[in-house]
């Protein structure tokens, strides 16, 4: 589902183009989606390779919140971003990780790692499930949204002024 035959292109005049559509599972090794991967790919030749643009994409993550470890299942919607894929190694690169390059001996790409990279750069910084989830209590681990503990709270004031002490120095 995401390797793609170029071998049409390489023939082809620079700025010829390619699009295809796209939707089905699609495995990871450090996450898994909920639902199908769905999305759009044009495939342009330029002089050195094909740059390769990928847009539309959607899906669904399965995880949990960061705060009370219920299970969520996040929208991924990703509008659009492009990689270049070289015919040969690039004598300069900024980074070797960055680097895609297309199958020579079937003349195919595969965006793969590219959906990878690009994925995990769009998951959210904080996953909770609501801006007022209460989480977990630290000490007895109740869910602080279905029932109050009697768990005494550290004193947050104390904990983020660790040289409010020295005041009581200087008088």
């Amino acid at each position: 589902m995401l390797i793609f035959d170029v071998a049409s292109l390489k023939e082809s005049s620079t700025g010829a183009s390619l699009s295809f559509s796209f939707e089905g599972p699609a495995e990871f090794a450090e996450f898994k989606l909920k639902s199908d991967l769905k999305g759009r790919i044009d495939i342009m030749k330029i002089d050195d390779g094909f740059l390769v643009r990928v847009y539309d994409l959607e899906s669904t993550l399965p995880t949990k919140c960061e705060k009370c470890l219920k299970p969520l299942t996040v929208p991924l919607k990703i509008r659009s971003f492009d990689r270049q894929f070289f015919l040969r190694q690039p004598s300069e690169t900024e980074d070797i990780y960055d680097t895609f390059m297309v199958n020579s001996k079937n003349m195919t790409i595969d965006i793969t790692e590219l959906l990878r990279q690009e994925i995990i750069l769009h998951f959210p910084p904080k996953i909770v499930c609501s801006p007022h989830c209460k989480g977990i209590c630290s000490h007895c681990g109740v869910d602080r949204n279905k029932k109050q503990c009697d768990c005494r709270d550290e004193n947050p004031d104390q904990d983020s002024k660790p040289l409010a002490v020295l005041k009581d120095l200087i008088k």
